[in-house]
């Protein structure tokens, strides 16, 4: 551990071992990687119990112990009792429970898992899998070559014993640095579940994948830490998904607000609030901040908060953060009536507006460029950003031809113009739900005659999506336009958000319906919506992230953009996809592969739980499904 460095645990339950000394190369295995973080490396081991969630959502706590060191937990669930004893020693973790069939995962995690796949430096085999599956002492090796030249290895140990005689399973982990036992907001979660109003359709399916999604929810909850930032009541926010992105991600946030709005509002302020307090301040090249910008990732964590997560933490890396953000402000307003949060929030929310507006190039459009070069230390040319898209499809080839190349920069997305023509729509309609409302935004925005005015952009903006992105000899919609304004010829599902907001020509959107929709060859799975068509063979994959995979929110906005264009028969068969899904595994995950036939199965290294999956079930309940439309689904 770093000489009179102290940094505290993560506070939503994961067992943290920590390592951090000044390095300036990571060796992993063959590789050699630069440390990209000031010469200093933090490298995180976590973990906890698979089958925790059931009893931080289900369970009643009976007591709880929490030292230093030390955290024990007594639970009370259908008659039985189980408990969890963490414990730290100086040099080993371990973690105890008597819940039957217990499974551990772990990670091991510099920023996020994520970033470490991203610029290579998690081993092989260390990425989150069941230890039960595992059935052996595992374990990795890692190389640092501090600034004196002197190199020194550290290895990480862990295993997972079971006592059959006793029911007891523990984990272990041997750190070589610093460790402590991690803490969770147990009482909490417990009470937001239960404060949710669960359905009562008659449909137990349905009704117990509804519970389950509020029970995700309920342990994605985070919780700044008191007097972290402001002089406050702390707020609350939502981590993405577990395991793999604990943190506050701004894009997530805004799509599992949708559905959330409507079962938790308070919940959703707190939300909208935590994000409008950490909007840009400065131009940073490094992380994208801009005045105004709204956030993209932000690590409720001690290293984070000490700046000491890398030049690149937290970051504003995300062209559609910022139109969602104003999505969500709209949204909550327009649904509880409450006009206090724009009321309170009027600078803010006038500099995010101030920053979209100035974004916006000639043709109304937003766009990225991440072609953005600059010299390391033995002058070659590197990238400044670590990922080359800043939109939703983050990934490297998450906007791609059908050929297979990568168009140039800048970009413009059609999701991400979407995204600004949702936030104006919203804010139109919040302007028309009441004369008040209207009054409160014009001041907030500095903008008179705010109904009009909106209109007027909403009906350009919808004019130039229509001409510049509808593909006549696909009859689709491009995934987006390249440095020259050139469509790139990817069909995709980014549509779906345009038909929830009725961007479309009645006839193209109509075509792009029948044709490429519910085209079994082309975009339509047996459990959604694909994220790129299946005829672009070069581009395709079934198992691919941002490239072929099936993610449950873009189903939903699918089947509710097709009932905005008169199509209930495509709105049931759409619906029914997710619900079946949620019946069948339990839940909605990140992401399934597709063409896998009666048997949906996650990608392997999605998230389980993941918040907009979670908050897709509420979504369709409160926007989609009625009772009589649910009866007709099964």
């Amino acid at each position: 551990m770093t000489s009179g460095a102290r940094y505290k645990a993560f506070g939503n339950g994961y067992i943290w071992g920590i390592d951090t000394r000044p390095v300036n190369v990571i060796q992993v295995g063959k590789q050699a990687h630069p440390n990209k973080f000031e010469n200093t490396v933090s490298e995180f081991v976590h973990g906890d119990w698979v089958d925790d969630r059931e009893l931080l959502t289900d369970a009643r706590l009976v007591d709880s112990r929490t030292d230093i060191n030390v955290k024990e937990f007594t639970y009370e669930k259908g008659g039985r009792t189980y408990w969890r004893r963490i414990e730290y020693d100086g040099e080993t973790i371990r973690d105890s429970t008597n819940v039957p069939d217990a499974k551990y995962n772990v990670m091991l995690r510099g920023l996020t898992a994520f970033h470490h796949r991203n610029w290579g430096l998690m081993p092989k085999g260390s990425d989150c899998t069941p230890f039960v599956e595992r059935k052996a002492e595992r374990g990795w090796d890692q190389e640092f070559t501090k600034r004196d030249g002197v190199s020194k290895k550290k290895k990480v140990m862990y295993k997972t014993d079971h006592d059959p005689n006793t029911g007891v399973t523990q984990f272990t982990m041997e750190v070589d640095g610093y460790g402590f036992p991690g803490k969770k907001q147990f009482i909490s979660s417990r009470e937001w579940v239960a404060g949710i109003e669960k359905p009562k359709t008659g449909i137990p399916e349905y009704d117990a994948a509804f519970s389950e999604a509020t029970k995700e929810l309920g342990t994605l909850i985070l919780y700044e830490k008191k007097g972290s930032l402001f002089k406050r009541k702390p707020k609350r926010a939502l981590a993405a998904g577990y395991p793999t992105y604990c943190s506050v991600f701004g894009r997530d946030s805004d799509i599992t607000n949708y559905g959330l709005v409507y079962a938790s509002p308070e919940l959703v302020r707190e939300n909208i609030e935590f994000r409008l307090e950490r909007l840009g301040k400065k131009r940073n090249v490094s992380t994208a901040e801009e005045p105004g910008k709204a956030l993209h990732e932000w690590n409720m964590d001690e290293l984070t908060a000490r700046g000491i997560m890398g030049k690149q933490f937290p970051n504003f890396i995300g062209t559609d953060e910022s139109p969602l953000l104003g999505i969500s402000i709209a949204r909550y307003s327009r649904i509880t009536g409450d006009d206090s949060l724009i009321r309170n929030n009027r600078k803010r929310i006038r500099r995010l507006w101030n920053y979209i507006e100035r974004s916006r190039d000639s043709h109304g459009y937003l766009g990225y460029d991440s072609d953005i070069f600059e010299k390391d230390e033995k002058g070659k040319s590197k990238r400044v950003y670590f990922t080359r898209n800043q939109t939703w499809r983050d990934s490297d080839e998450g906007i791609i031809g059908p050929d297979g190349k990568m168009p140039k920069q800048p970009i413009r997305t059609l999701w991400d113009q979407c995204c600004l023509y949702g936030m104006i729509s919203e804010m139109q309609e919040l302007s028309k739900s009441s004369p008040k409302a209207s009054r409160e935004l014009e001041k907030t925005l500095g903008v008179r005659g705010v109904g009009s005015y909106l209109e007027r952009d909403r009906k350009k903006l919808g004019e130039a999506i229509n001409r510049d992105f509808w593909m006549e000899d696909l009859g689709a919609y491009a995934i987006a336009l390249d440095k020259d304004y050139n469509q790139i010829k990817t069909v995709n599902s980014d549509a779906c958000l345009g038909l929830y907001y009725k961007v479309f020509d009645e006839k193209n959107a109509q075509r792009f319906i029948d044709d490429a929709l519910l085209n079994k060859e082309r975009l339509l799975d047996d459990w959604g919506i694909r994220t790129v068509s299946k005829e672009h063979t070069q581009v395709y994959r079934p198992n691919g992230y941002h490239v072929g995979g099936v993610w449950p929110f873009q189903t939903t906005f699918a089947a509710i953009g097709a009932e905005n264009y008169g199509r209930s028969d495509r709105t049931s068969r759409l619906s029914r996809m997710n619900q079946d899904l949620a019946t069948r595994l339990g839940s909605l995950p990140e992401v399934l592969d597709a063409e896998s036939g009666r048997n949906p199965k996650a990608q392997e290294g999605s998230c389980n739980p993941q918040a907009w999956s979670a908050g897709t079930m509420l979504f369709m309940h409160y926007e989609c499904n009625n009772k009589t439309k649910m009866k007709n689904n099964y």
